[in-house]
């Protein structure tokens, strides 16, 4: 199974919905896992194409939003869409195998970003007594939009704060997750992110975690636009 992130920063833009169906062809994509679409109209949202369903959230919010794009042949149920438009988690299988995976677009605020982490906790907590959860493969992917530990950025004061770092830890624990970084290799572009007033601000703010690493089975893409 192929499977892709990207903060793909708006589809209004002109070209910008054929740029990504020609992308998603070309990599022979089974799941795309879209943040911050800032689409808030149906009528401009496909919700089927030949080959695709798309679920997404966010309509209410022009800033945010989660997107997936899934082929048709991959039945998916939606465990939870966040009203705030920041994570939308889903249900599926392939070949047998049970996968839940978490999309989210985190805000840039370290006070909203702590209630985005208590409210995904929560929604963990209430998901985790699902059937459907028990054995499943977990994927948490996205913009998170903070840094968790120094390798991953150029300054310190990029780092979040204990409180926030205390709760994201939490998390990953009860998912029983640890970052993909480095078990995919490959990279040469280690950061996603550039500040433009400081050059030397860099740091990976798009990441993706997963809990199955004894059965490793499919390969991931990822791709950002700055």
């Amino acid at each position: 199974m192929k499977i892709a992130s990207w903060n793909i920063q708006g589809l209004g833009q002109y070209g910008k919905w054929m740029r990504l169906w020609r992308w998603i062809i070309r990599n022979q994509l089974d799941l795309v896992v879209i943040q911050e679409h800032k689409k808030h109209d149906h009528a401009g949202m496909l919700l089927d194409t030949k080959d695709f369903r798309l679920r997404y959230n966010g309509i209410k919010d022009k800033y945010s939003g989660c997107l997936f794009i899934i082929k048709k042949d991959i039945a998916f149920n939606v465990l939870f869409d966040d009203p705030q438009g920041r994570f939308l988690i889903l249900h599926f299988s392939v070949q047998e195998i049970s996968y839940v995976c978490i999309n989210v677009y985190a805000p840039n605020s370290p006070m909203e970003r702590v209630k985005t982490w208590s409210n995904l906790l929560h929604v963990i907590h209430l998901c985790a007594r699902l059937q459907v959860w028990r054995n499943a493969h977990i994927l948490m992917c996205g913009d998170f939009n903070m840094v968790d530990a120094n390798i991953d950025c150029r300054t310190a004061s990029s780092l979040i704060s204990s409180q926030e770092n205390s709760i994201w830890t939490e998390i990953l624990e009860g998912l029983n997750c640890k970052d993909l970084w480095e078990y995919i290799g490959g990279h040469t572009l280690r950061f996603t992110f550039h500040s433009r007033s400081h050059k030397r601000a860099m740091s990976r703010l798009d990441k993706c975690y997963y809990n199955f690493f004894s059965c490793f089975d499919f390969k991931c893409y990822f791709h950002y636009v700055g």
